[in-house]
């Protein structure tokens, strides 16, 4: 188990990093390792989707969070923007939470099939935008409904899956509609931070019926969560000054290969699971 805590640091740096270098929020990084640790804690299979998520969620917000008090220090804080994002992703978020993921019912393997084609859509629509080299549109040019549109959708996702949000929103605002990739990765940093505390409150409320060994409240596993919150706390800072100092469109291209190689990862799970 000490080397599944040591995996779950590990996990946490480099999801903080990808945090604050694109702005995805890092879930799609150490939910993989999450699930392997309730595993080994003897979650049951029916709330291991449940824990998993909610403790991925956890240390998004503390990625994202982390990564935003760069943000506001470079200036590059974009408040009224995030404001509007934010009133759609938490609505959607947390009704999602309650009707949907945190249910008897609810497989994330059977919804990971929706999410799947969604990601796919995403990535070719960026790939092609990154490619034509077309005029990023400023940020006070977007219609307001435009980003709560993109709120709702991320919050959807973001429920659904663990992963954060960004997934989703950053190709919304950059592909969809033509921000720049810096611009739309500091909006989905901001709007990540407000839906993952606010999940992450709902997700302490909750009341599990798996014993758990160790310390938690609700479905927040502490040794868990707070093994990969202080690995992005300590990284996610560092992937916002490098996202810095390279251009826009190798952000895009390094944000398409992980988006890529969770996609992969994400259909071989489906096959060996059918």
């Amino acid at each position: 188990m000490e080397e599944l805590y040591f995996l779950l640091f590990l996990a946490g740096l480099l999801g903080g990093f990808l945090a604050g270098l694109i702005g995805i929020g890092g879930g799609v990084i150490y939910i993989f390792i999450l699930e392997m640790a309730f595993v080994e804690l003897g979650i049951k299979e029916a709330e291991l989707a449940q824990f998993t998520i909610a403790n991925s969620i956890f240390a998004v917000f503390f990625a994202s969070f982390s990564a935003n008090i760069t943000l506001i220090r470079l200036k590059q804080f974009y408040w009224r923007q995030i404001l509007l994002v934010a009133v759609g992703s938490i609505l959607s978020s947390l009704l999602m939470l309650h009707f949907v993921v945190n249910t008897s019912w609810f497989s994330r393997d059977k919804f990971n099939v929706v999410v799947i084609f969604l990601l796919v859509y995403m990535l070719v629509k960026t790939f092609i935008q990154t490619n034509k080299q077309q005029d990023n549109v400023e940020l006070n040019d977007v219609k307001k409904p435009w980003y709560s549109l993109g709120g709702i959708a991320g919050g959807t996702i973001a429920s659904l899956s663990g992963l954060g949000g960004g997934v989703v929103m950053v190709p919304i605002f950059h592909s969809f509609l033509r921000l720049d990739i810096k611009q739309a990765k500091a909006i989905s940093l901001g709007v990540i931070s407000v839906t993952a505390l606010m999940m992450t409150i709902s997700n302490f409320m909750e009341q599990p019926n798996s014993e758990i060994s160790v310390a938690s409240q609700g479905l927040i596993v502490y040794p868990v969560s707070l093994l990969v919150s202080v690995g992005v706390i300590i990284s996610a800072p560092f992937g916002v000054k490098f996202a810095q100092k390279w251009s826009s469109k190798t952000i895009s291209f390094i944000y398409l290969f992980f988006l890529s190689a969770f996609i992969i990862k994400k259909v071989f799970d489906f096959i060996s699971l059918s």
